[in-house]
This record gives structure tokens, C-alpha cells and sequence, in this order.
């Protein structure tokens, strides 16, 4: 029930979810911060601050499925400076077959190889969005709000919502891994019932 990805070094690519999951066609993709302490030396708060949030933070990336919420992908952990789209880059997600990928305007420019990235529509300078684009991003946002409630699910473990404490880099990576786990755990036995 661990999602693949960076932080534990092996479990399946990206195109192994996808063949895995056949049935799957589109994924939803976002940023998690998780609050750290504020470092004592200038430069790793810079590295740590996230302007998102007004606070240091560490980030990892998320990519679930738009049907049930289960992570099916975990970015390494990053500092909180790191962009949404400089993260996402940096995990070479590359999918090989063509499916749909969600996100919100952090990721504006985000390639995944064959994969179509889906955003919201941006309003322009000046103007306004015209009745039927504003329906086409509530719709969207409708669901695209899945992946928040899986960011939800994993912060409801505190070792990933509240500030971490311990300076190991490593543990860092484990807890938020860990914490995707149990919400796998318990978005499989909800929809089995």
C-alpha cells in the first residue's frame, strides 16, 4: 500500500502504476508542505521558507488517482523554497501512455512525457472569464479537490501535519511515507466495504 516514488528508493515507476492500473486514465498532481522547525543558520531558512505558506516547510509531491484518492505516487521530500513545478520537474515524471493529469496553476508548464496536463483557466489581465470558462474551472476544481482531501488524509497522521522535530533528513523522507501508507491503508478497506 506504499505509494511508488522517491522517498523509500524502489517500489514501481510511473508507467509501472499505469500498467498495474489499467483502468486508471487520469491522475491528479499537487504539493504537500509539512512544517518544520526554523533552522538557526541564514541560509537553510531561506532554503526552508515557503511563501505559500509564510513558514518553513518541507515539500513533497503527490500524484493520486481522481476516483478514490489513493496516493499512488510520493515525491522526495524537497525544502519549502522549491516551487510546485520545479519539484514536479525534478521527479521526471515521464508517462509513456497517453492519460490525463490534474493540477492547479503551480504547475503552469509541467511536462510529463505523453501525458495531457489539465489546469484551470487563468484570467486575463484587465478582463473577465467569460460564464462558460468560469463553469469549465468549477467543474474542475470539483475535481480536482480530491487530491486535497488525500493531502488531508495524510496529514491526519501528526508526524505529518504537525512540525517535525528531528534533523535526520532521512526521517524526514520516512514519516511522510509512512503517512501515505496509512491513508492507502484506509482509502482500500473504505472502498472495499
Amino acid at each position: 500500500m506504499l505509494p511508488a516514488g522517491k522517498p523509500h528508493g524502489k517500489g514501481r515507476s510511473v508507467d509501472g502504476i499505469v500498467k498495474e492500473h489499467p483502468e486508471l486514465k487520469e491522475f491528479l498532481i499537487d504539493g504537500m508542505e509539512q512544517p518544520v522547525r526554523r533552522p538557526k543558520d541564514e541560509k537553510k531558512q531561506k532554503t526552508a521558507y515557503s511563501g505559500k505558506k509564510k513558514r518553513h516547510t518541507r515539500k513533497n509531491i503527490l500524484l493520486t488517482n481522481s476516483k478514490d484518492n489513493f496516493i499512488h505516487f510520493l515525491g522526495k521530500t524537497q525544502n519549502g523554497s522549491v516551487h510546485d513545478k520545479k519539484a514536479a520537474d525534478q521527479e521526471s515524471l515521464a508517462f509513456t501512455s497517453d492519460i490525463d493529469i490534474g493540477g492547479d496553476l503551480g504547475f503552469e508548464g509541467f511536462e510529463a512525457g505523453n501525458a495531457r496536463i489539465i489546469l484551470p483557466a487563468k484570467k486575463p489581465k484587465g478582463k473577465e472569464l467569460s460564464d462558460i470558462v468560469k463553469s469549465q474551472n468549477k467543474i474542475f476544481s470539483a475535481i480536482r479537490i480530491r487530491v486535497e482531501h488525500a493531502v488531508s488524509g495524510v496529514k491526519r497522521s501528526h508526524i505529518a501535519a504537525d512540525i517535525f522535530r528531528n534533523t535526520k533528513p532521512v526521517f524526514a523522507d520516512d514519516s511522510v511515507l509512512i503517512a501515505a501508507g496509512l491513508h492507502n491503508f484506509r482509502v482500500r478497506h473504505r472502498f472495499k466495504e
